[in-house]
């Protein structure tokens, strides 16, 4: 008996998702799994507007997968929580880092860093206290050979910046707020470190 071409469209649009064959899948139990994923199909008009919201999504997953961000984020991830689960609260500490190997130093550290800067700026650092850990940083770009990440860190450690306290009213500083400015135009035009990450833990299998 041929199946309902509503039906078979949902089955092969439900085979494209998950990417397997699903012949034996009863048409019930894909709705089922749709509702549960908060994708109700019930009507063919829900199946319609399953599939055009499937062909928006598709270029961003391509796009994706051939991102080698995205490939480099999935090998360094795994590596840099297991350090971060194994220190705990520490792991920005350098003196806590500084019992790891070079690897893991290097890592966390510009990972914790990069973190920092691009949620809100270099004076990010000095604001939330991480300021000590930028020799570790620049001793950690350094190792992973990027060396013009390690120089603009370097800048930014021998400028530093103190936060403004509570009631504090000094005046801004044109100079120090165009300094600031152009460092992060500079950061920011440089390739992301994942990669150099990525390749470094590539290149020591036994780094985790």
């Amino acid at each position: 008996m041929t199946e309902p071409s509503d039906a078979a469209r949902l089955r092969r649009l439900f085979a494209g998702m998950t990417g397997e064959a699903l012949e034996n899948v009863d048409l019930d139990e894909m709705r089922r799994i749709l509702r549960e994923a908060g994708l109700p199909v019930e009507e063919t008009t829900q199946v319609d507007a399953l599939e055009r919201r499937w062909r928006e999504l598709q270029p961003a997953m391509l796009q994706a997968a051939l991102d080698p961000d995205v490939d480099a984020y999935l090998e360094v991830e795994p590596v840099f929580q297991a350090a971060v689960g194994r220190l705990g609260a520490r792991a920005a500490d350098p003196a806590a880092l500084a019992h790891e190997p070079a690897g893991i130093r290097a890592i966390v550290a510009t990972r914790l860093i990069d973190g920092l800067v691009e949620n809100g700026g270099w004076t990010a650092v000095f604001a939330e206290g991480m300021a000590d850990l930028l020799p570790v940083a620049v001793e950690g770009y350094g190792l992973l050979g990027l060396d013009e990440h390690a120089s603009l860190a370097a800048l930014a450690r021998a400028r530093g910046f103190l936060p403004p306290g509570p009631g504090d009213n000094r005046p801004d500083d044109p100079a120090d707020f165009a300094f600031w400015e152009d460092l992060e135009a500079g950061w920011f035009d440089l390739p992301s470190p994942e990669t150099a990450r990525a390749a470094y833990i590539g290149a020591h299998p036994d780094i985790g």
